[in-house]
């Protein structure tokens, strides 16, 4: 470590007083900007140094210029306890805040004072107070500087707050009056189309001369930024060396179309990776080393090398320093300070210790620069330096927990990290846990909480005390019955007519739907003779059975009401109604079964935003609380009538008049009646149980309320003088929970009058719910970040709270579960009538399911909103879900059992790119991003690593006598092993990573086809010995990215990047066909071809394109083929394979679905095959039929049954036992059904 201090400022942005060298430029034209146009926006693309530009560069200019700069300002500050939920507007209280931070603490204002003041007032006064230094006086003084930082923040804040962001900008343009006022608004570039609303007041409206866009570093910039500070201080910083770091600095990293990155040149320089490697080569420096070469430079390595090790170097020295073991560090710095994928998070500072690491040891990592610290209102915030540090820090501890941890303790993170299941082949069992236990006891002080949960889950497991979790997917069944009758053609009455049945068919489809819910069991068999009846596959009963047939939540419908947000919902317990308000005032009701639509529009005495809805339990009164502290109810006993135009509706779905088309004249529907409740807004209000009482909370105060009619009487406070956001009444109508803007939750004893505190995490409670049974309460709880609030859901066991009333007021211990996977906000937790699912939704516009007890997800978050989601809603019978968006959308979702048939195949550590089969089925081969080469035995579904490289495996295949297998990786090899084995035989070194493989099928002539990175396609000659290559292509305009040859080993077939398929002579080695990419489909734009398959018959060629459709086209020739075209992936198709038997054909995509196709009517078969957390990259069948196996990039191979006694052994056990003659005979007729006559078989 050199002991000069260092000249670059690491992570962190430029103050006041430092020097910011390759911004000149910039500085000077953002200053005669400003000077000019006296109010200028400054934006520019994240990353790009605004900060730094601002207060190193422009702030001392503009105070040479002779003007006073103010406290910079900010929107989103957190609000002190007392502030949060008041009257006040958040952002200009916010901003009054900032400005007294620069006045000594003795002559600030409370928060009440400042309340009561505008952003004109507030600005004189601070001008008032700075007289004593005589600035305003001097003949050099051109006036006070405004700085507003990260202004997006007043846009993403609330996007349902209008009027108080309106009321802000007022305030803002009325200051700007002030000619002696100039202001600069500085924010990122994406967020400016959202400014056009709120423009008007400002005086200059921000136009386009107005405004300064920052741009990256270039890299003649960027070299300034590198020799400027190191000659200061002594050091040349070498000409060549500056330039290869700043090439190196502009490469970026592209995403190819398999799902791999490539580094390519860039033209411009990210300033925050310039300061941290340049920060870091200077701690490299010998004390006596006078200049920087380009050894240096190599020795460093690459920027995320650099990163990594300066990450690693400070981790490693803290924990040394404070006595505390490194793990810990560096699993608090990724648990607490990361939250999903890129995203940072905040840490509050604590007594002693803050979330679990002593403050000690993060104030080292402070003065490293590896965090920063932010004071914010008597509290200190920490947050990793920079988003840049976020991608190399979990690098960094992946490789160290792979080099540190012993196997136990890093199988524990792969279970972690697949959701803990309770039953997975990621537990140890038999030698392996007996290892791992001995391990244990030899290194108690080394397990953490993680690795004892672990090892008593696999404990667990060997003891067989867990059932095994099902491993069937109703949406799977579906295509699985569907091909039990595609491959074994049913047995059909023979002496009935087609058309009676196909109509018999079709009856028991509906049998089927209607117990869907009440026997699903009888309704999976009613769905098994449905197929069976029908005397050929009918698109029409497949649509019937989808409803009962699908296994994940679907979005069933997405009603549009407006421009407004819908802000929220109620639904009636007896399921008639549904009820939506949104931030205009208007409400709307929906009547199920008569498919009547009624709008409230608007509330009386002027319309304001919609806060809460609550209906009573006999749905005779709604509730609806607003923005200007008032409560309305209304009178839903009278008759609901339809609007003559409404339009039909299935049940229980809302019906509308679609959108954008305009919607007839809304009705009102008397009587109703308003109660004042606050002078700020309501938050929320609820009924009792019984729906004799209500709750409320605004501002400070939660009142209990009698219902008299139509009228709130006789409020009695629950509890006062806390900022309150929330409320719940508790299943028994005897407690209510009121969540606070401190993090805490008041448990209210309506009996006894008692109280208990749930302690939870710092921030504001921003929704609450009970579980109908009364066990569980949920609480979203949103803290500051940097830029962003930050949501976390706490889920807590109420079993400790049962005597409530005989206690007295205390503070329970911490939640159940703290479920932190959120990037933003929490706006609305929700409890399914059974208790057993919660969902959390808010400002990412993503739906959570969780399960109740263990808090892991039920899959991946359901997306279909293009924004915030304001509200959710469960339908009593716990099958289907609402959600309000802030788009004026109400999403409608069905909802049903998430399982699977799929049998995955756990192993890999990073994301599988390719799979193949033998072709006597018997074994399968697996690539992956983590460079194993695994080799699996189908009939035990058990494999091993055969070899490992240091890149990824990308391309598999068998030869056609199984003998051989070759595997392609990123480092552009080819190896050829022993098919049986795994022995590598031979190895052939390439230039750049190999694309494709694939091998002719003729076993007397063996060739193998490869194709790599550098756009050319080689011939390999196995049957001497060495193989020799020929060059079948070269010159090509884009890489080849599939290959498949065809049935007789005649011709080679490619695709590429751009779209093309070529058809190689293989004998001449010239080129028959090329088929434009235009030809293949209808868009004029170039989209890869991402996997080709041909069917048994050898006359049709499948293509997966990443335009998200799978082209077929005939062989040979490449002719289009009729319709040709199977759509139904949401994102680019990956793969495709064709069925051996022929008539089936496979199709995946970057979607996570596996759709099954219908070859002959080229129509879905059935739901999709879901079991792959993520996008699937490779599909293949085996020769024999019996199985498909996928590979994702979730780190898993799952292998899919495709034997009818398998699909029939599936239906036995949903059953749960075997079937009678009587019912096989009715709805298993055939010789599969003997499969169900013990119980079902044993294996495949």
């Amino acid at each position: 470590m050199s002991p000069r201090p260092n000249p670059y400022p690491g992570p962190r942005s430029f103050q006041r007083g430092q020097r910011l060298y390759g911004r000149d430029r910039e500085t000077a034209a953002l200053l005669d900007l400003l000077i000019a146009e006296r109010i200028v926006l400054l934006y520019s693309p994240s990353g790009a140094g605004k900060t730094s530009l601002v207060q190193a560069g422009l702030v001392p200019a503009l105070e040479a210029e002779g003007f006073r700069i103010l406290p910079t300002m900010r929107v989103n500050a957190p609000l002190p306890g007392d502030a949060a939920g008041g009257a006040a507007n958040r952002y200009t209280l916010s901003c009054l805040l900032a400005l007294e931070e620069g006045r000594p603490q003795a002559e600030q204002l409370s928060v009440a004072q400042l309340a009561s003041l505008s952003l004109d007032q507030c600005l004189a006064r601070y001008a008032e107070s700075q007289q004593a230094e005589a600035a305003p006086n001097d003949a050099g003084w051109h006036g006070d500087v405004l700085i507003f930082d990260q202004f997006e923040e007043a846009l993403t804040l609330d996007p349902t707050d209008r009027d108080a962001k309106l009321a802000f900008f007022e305030q803002v343009g009325e200051a700007l009056r002030d000619r002696s006022r100039w202001a600069l608004f500085a924010m990122r570039e994406e967020f400016i189309a959202g400014l056009d609303p709120y423009l008007k007041p400002i005086p200059t409206r921000f136009d386009k001369g107005r405004r300064f866009r920052l741009e990256l570093l270039s890299p003649e910039a960027a070299i300034q930024a590198m020799q400027q500070p190191a000659r200061q201080a002594g050091v040349d910083f070498l000409d060549q060396a500056a330039s290869r770091l700043a090439a190196d600095l502009a490469a970026v990293r592209v995403q190819q179309p398999d799902g791999s990155t490539a580094i390519t040149p860039g033209d411009t320089v990210e300033p925050v990776q310039l300061q941290v490697v340049c920060w870091r080569l200077w701690d490299r420096l010998a004390a006596d080393d006078a200049t920087i070469g380009l050894d240096d430079v190599a020795a460093l390595g690459d920027v995320d090398e650099a990163l990594r090790s300066y990450y690693a170097d400070t981790v490693a020295a803290v924990a040394k320093g404070a006595g505390i073991a490194e793990r810990a560090v560096r699993d608090w710095v990724e648990e607490r300070l990361i939250i999903g994928q890129e995203i940072r998070g905040q840490v509050v500072q604590g007594v002693g210790s803050s979330d679990g690491l002593p403050n000690a040891a993060i104030w080292q990592l402070v003065n490293a620069h590896l965090l920063r610290a932010e004071q914010r209102r008597g509290a200190t915030w920490f947050e990793l330096a920079h988003d840049r540090l976020v991608r190399p820090v979990r690098e960094n501890n992946a490789a160290w927990r792979e080099a540190t941890l012993s196997p136990m303790q890093r199988a524990a993170l792969r279970w972690q990290q697949q959701g803990k299941p309770a039953s997975s082949t990621l537990l140890l069992a038999q030698r392996d846990l007996t290892q791992a236990e001995k391990w244990a006891r030899g290194h108690a002080a080394d397990l953490s909480a993680l690795d004892r949960e672990f090892l008593a889950a696999s404990q667990e497991a060997q003891r067989g005390q867990r059932l095994r979790r099902r491993l069937v997917g109703i949406a799977a069944l579906a295509a699985a019955l569907l091909l039990l009758l595609l491959f074994t053609g049913g047995k059909l009455l023979l002496d009935r007519n087609a058309a009676q049945q196909q109509d018999q068919a079709r009856a028991v489809a509906a049998q089927a739907r209607n117990v869907q819910f009440t026997q699903p069991d009888l309704s999976l068999l009613l769905s098994a003779e449905a197929m069976q009846l029908a005397p050929k596959p009918s698109n029409e009963i497949n649509a019937a059975l989808l409803a009962v047939l699908d296994d994940n939540p679907q979005l069933e419908q997405v009603v549009r009401t407006g421009q407004q947000p819908i802000t929220a919902l109620a639904i009636s317990p007896d399921q008639r109604l549904l009820a939506a308000g949104d931030a205009d005032g208007q409400v709307r009701l929906w009547e199920r079964g008569t498919a009547a639509e009624l709008a409230i529009s608007p509330l009386p005495s002027g319309g304001s935003a919609v806060t809460d809805l609550a209906m009573t339990p006999d749905r005779s009164l709604l509730a609806v609380a607003d923005k200007r502290g008032r409560v309305t109810l209304w009178d839903l006993t009278g008759e609901l009538e339809a609007r003559p135009d409404a339009g039909g509706l299935r049940e229980g779905l809302p019906a509308m008049t679609p959108w954008p088309q305009p919607s007839p004249a809304p009705l009102l529907l008397p009587p109703h009646q308003t109660t004042p409740v606050s002078a700020g807004q309501v938050n929320a209000i609820a009924f009792s149980p019984d729906g004799r009482q209500a709750a409320t909370v605004s501002r400070d105060e939660a009142l209990l309320w009698r219902v008299d009619g139509l009228a709130l009487v006789d409020p009695q406070p629950i509890e006062r003088g806390q900022p309150t956001r929330s409320l719940a009444f508790g299943p028994d109508g005897a407690t209510v929970a009121v969540g606070r803007a401190d993090g805490s939750i008041a448990l209210h004893s309506l009996a006894s009058g008692r109280s208990q505190t749930l302690a939870g995490e710092q921030g504001v409670v921003r929704a609450l719910d009970f579980s109908p049974d009364g066990h569980w309460l949920a609480a979203g709880v949103n803290t500051p970040g940097l830029d962003h609030e930050i949501g976390v859901v706490q889920i807590w066991n109420l079993a400790t709270a049962n005597a409530l009333a005989q206690t007295p007021e205390q503070t329970l211990a911490a939640p159940e579960q703290t479920l932190r996977d959120f990037s933003q906000a929490v706006e609305s937790v929700a409890f399914s009538d059974d208790s057993r699912v919660l969902a959390s939704a808010g400002r990412d516009g993503m739906i959570q399911l969780w399960n109740v007890v263990d808090g892991v997800p039920f899959g991946p978050p359901l997306r279909g909103h293009p924004n915030w989601i304001n509200d959710l809603a469960f339908q009593p019978d716990s099958q289907s879900l609402y959600s309000a968006g802030s788009q004026g959308e109400i999403n409608h979702w069905l909802l049903a059992r998430r399982t699977r048939i799929g049998q995955p195949l756990a192993g890999h550590d990073g994301q599988v790119w390719t799979v193949a089969f033998s072709p006597d089925s018997a074994r399968l081969a697996s690539g992956s991003r983590d460079g194993a080469l695994r080799l699996w035995q189908v009939a035990g579904q058990s494999g091993q690593e055969v070899e490992r490289r240091d890149d990824g495996v990308t391309a598999v295949a068998f030869s056609p006598d199984g003998a051989w297998l070759a595997a392609g990786g990123l480092d552009g090899a080819i190896h050829l092993l022993d098919g049986h084995s795994g022995a590598r035989l031979a190895q052939w070194p390439g230039r750049n990573w190999i694309t494709a493989l694939a091998f002719s099928p003729d076993a007397a002539a063996p060739r193998l086809a490869t194709a790599d990175a550098d756009n050319q396609v080689l011939l390999w000659d196995l049957s001497v010995a060495p193989a020799v290559s020929t060059t079948l292509t070269t010159g090509l305009a884009s890489r080849v990215t599939a290959l498949v040859f065809d049935r007789q080993g005649k011709t080679l077939l490619g695709g590429d990047a751009r779209g093309t398929v070529f058809q190689w002579d293989v004998a001449s080695q010239q080129m028959l066909t090329r088929l434009d990419r235009r030809a293949v489909g209808n868009e004029p734009v170039e989209f890869p071809v991402t996997a080709l398959a041909i069917d048994p018959t050898g006359k049709m060629l499948g293509l997966a394109s990443a335009d998200n459709a799978i082209y077929l086209r005939r062989l040979p020739g490449l002719a289009a083929l009729g319709g040709g075209v199977l759509a139904g992936h949401t994102r680019p198709a990956s793969a495709v394979a064709f069925h051996p038997t022929g008539g089936l054909l496979a199709s995946a995509s970057r979607d996570g679905a596996i759709i099954l196709w219908d070859v002959a009517t080229q129509q879905q078969i059935g739901s999709p095959l879901r079991g792959h957390d993520g996008p699937v990259n490779g599909l293949a069948f085996s020769p024999d039929g019996r199985w498909l196996a996928s590979a994702g990039d979730d780190s898993q191979v799952i292998l899919w049954p495709m034997r009818p006694q398998v699909w029939v052994e599936i239906a036995c056990r949903i059953v749960g036992r075997p079937l009678s003659d009587a019912e096989l005979g009715q709805y298993l007729p055939g010789e599969s059904a003997h499969a169900c006559q013990a119980g079902g078989p044993s294996g495949d």
